[in-house]
């Protein structure tokens, strides 16, 4: 649960969540050391959603289109329905912490091309890699998501079954809430 009555620091990002015509969802392979996420107890290295942080002038939007074509290179595919949403508080190593607002966008991609050598900064050293993944892969993979339950969620986008209105992607599976 979210303390909103202290004063933490807001990082707003959005997401993109990139589906083939094969209904391989494009996931990052991350390595932050530096931060510890509730949802991932221990865990510093894990499967992720491209995408990054919403600049000062963008909307939501505008910020995932130019996250699309900086990290995977990928610039004939529009952004599509806002899908998904994640609201929480991560903690850094040196004791800070951050409240970390996502939207995540689901993206029709044409084919499973990726260019990732436009990263830079952090995000060279954090991405070590990128795969794209069938739901059922995920399922049987012993690596770690985030979210956890993403091929749940990639499932029913790829079966065509987008919700009615973003749905938060911090609690479990089955525990699923849509936004106030």
């Amino acid at each position: 649960m979210i303390d909103y009555s202290a004063e933490i620091p807001v990082r707003r990002a959005a997401r993109v969540v990139v589906l083939s015509p094969a209904r391989r969802v494009l996931l990052f392979d991350t390595d932050v050391p530096t931060v510890e996420d509730p949802l991932r107890p221990g865990t510093t290295r894990f499967w992720n959603i491209p995408g990054g942080g919403v600049e000062e002038g963008e909307t939501w939007e505008q910020a995932a289109l130019r996250e699309l074509h900086e990290e995977t290179g990928i610039t004939d595919a529009p952004i599509g329905p806002w899908v998904w949403f994640s609201d929480r508080v991560l903690r850094f190593s040196d004791g800070r912490r951050m409240r970390f607002q996502a939207r995540h966008f689901l993206v029709e991609a044409h084919s499973e091309t990726t260019d990732i050598s436009k990263l830079f900064g952090v995000e060279a050293d954090w991405i070590k890699g990128y795969r794209w993944w069938l739901p059922d892969e995920i399922a049987r993979s012993t690596d770690t998501f985030s979210p956890g339950h993403i091929g749940d969620l990639v499932r029913d986008l790829g079966q065509g079954r987008l919700p009615r209105e973003p749905l938060c992607i911090d609690a479990p599976a089955g525990n699923i809430t849509h936004e106030q």
